[in-house]
Order: C-alpha cells, then sequence, then structure tokens
C-alpha cells in the first residue's frame, strides 16, 4: 500500500447523491463534487508552485477551471490531449487557457518534460488514457518538491467497492500498479485522503533527491 494503516474511515464520500459528476459553466467535469475543495487545498500547500500540468483535456471544463484557480494564485496552467474535444472550446480562448494538441509520449514528451524541468514547483496530473504509463514516463523527470497526481486511483481490491458506491465509479490505476516507481522514485503520499475522496493519487518527490539514474523509466508500464 501507498500508506501505511490504511484507514478507510478518513475517506470523505462525495456526496449526498453518492458520485455526481462535478461541472463548471454548465460543461460536466470527469471528476467528482470534491474537486474543487481539494485542488484549492492541494495549491495552496506547495510552496513556490510555479506551474499545474494536465494530461487530459477531455470537454475542457476541469480544464477552464484550473487555469482561473491558477490565474488567481499566479500560477502558470497547461493542458495536453491527443484529440480536441473540447466543449468549452471558445470559452479556453475567451480566458486564454493555453491547450496543446499532441501525444505526450511522442510529438509532445520533450515539450512536457521540459516543463517539468523549469523552475519552481511543477504538479503534473495525469488523467489521460493510460494513467499508469503516464506515472511510470514522467516520474522520472519530477525534480525535489514536485508533485504528480493520477486519476481514477483504487488502492486496492479491497476497497474497490466501496469507493466505486461512494467516491467514483472509475478504475484505472492501482498501488500495485506503480508500486515499482513510487519506491524507486522515493515518491511520498501527499494529502492522501483528501485526494482520495476525489479518486486521485496525490504523490510528490521528497526535497532530499534520490540516488540513481535520473532518467525517466520510459518504456515501463
Amino acid at each position: 500500500m501507498i500508506v501505511d494503516d490504511f484507514d478507510r474511515s478518513k475517506i470523505q464520500p462525495a456526496g449526498p447523491d453518492r458520485v455526481p459528476n462535478a461541472s463548471f459553466r454548465g460543461v460536466r467535469m470527469a471528476q467528482n463534487q470534491n474537486i474543487f475543495d481539494f485542488m484549492c487545498e492541494l495549491m495552496d500547500n506547495i510552496d513556490g508552485l510555479a506551474r499545474v500540468v494536465e494530461l487530459g483535456t477531455c470537454r475542457g471544463s476541469f480544464a477552464a477551471w484550473c487555469h482561473l484557480e491558477c490565474q488567481k494564485r499566479g500560477v502558470q496552467f497547461v493542458t495536453y490531449d491527443i484529440k480536441d474535444i473540447r466543449e468549452m472550446e471558445d470559452y479556453h480562448v475567451e480566458i486564454g487557457v493555453d491547450f496543446r494538441l499532441g501525444n505526450i509520449f511522442t510529438n509532445r514528451f520533450n515539450e512536457v518534460c521540459q516543463l517539468i524541468q523549469d523552475a519552481g514547483r511543477t504538479v503534473l496530473l495525469c488523467d489521460n488514457g493510460d494513467k499508469k504509463r503516464e506515472v511510470w514516463t514522467f516520474a522520472g523527470f519530477l525534480k525535489p518538491g514536485d508533485h504528480i497526481l493520477a486519476h481514477d486511483y483504487v488502492p486496492c481490491r479491497e476497497v474497490r467497492d466501496y469507493l466505486r458506491q461512494n467516491v467514483w465509479f472509475g478504475c484505472e490505476i492501482t498501488d500495485a500498479d506503480v508500486a515499482g516507481i513510487v519506491q524507486k522514485r522515493g515518491l511520498r503520499p501527499f494529502l492522501y485522503y483528501r485526494a482520495l475522496a476525489t479518486a486521485w493519487l496525490s504523490l510528490y518527490k521528497p526535497l532530499e533527491d534520490v540516488k540513481g539514474d535520473e532518467n525517466a523509466d520510459h518504456n515501463k508500464g
């Protein structure tokens, strides 16, 4: 397990309607209702936060909300997707969302790595089609103090049904999927139960850097 002595009682349910999708400006997100408070808490608890990078724009409502929240804090926001299926494209243009079309594993790979390694703390949100690969690929590029999160997270089979009924229906990444890279890169949980209440796995690279090969595990996972 990512955390020792896992305690299900610390998970905040998503609301009276079990797992309703959050929405922004009338466009549904692929997120539950806990996401707003959690993301604000996350950003406000990272000293020197410089940017938030989203992998997986989808309809664009979460991206629009994140962009505005980052703007309030003087933080850069960038969002990537391999397809442009945004329902909020016009609004994105209006407010200046930095949407970048392309494949994060090929033609956009170096660009994403550079964003992570730029000065200041980076938060990388892995919410594309292959969360496991995203974590394995980009965790090796994190600087000490950077954060990496993955959506549709369920720690293990024992709590899967509970989370699907009370938090979120998706299950695309588990502790077993990322145990190797978490150990290799010395990643640690951050606001773990608050993140789990939104179906996100939240990890960070401690300031005491991990010795070893600094190249990402690009071909694993």
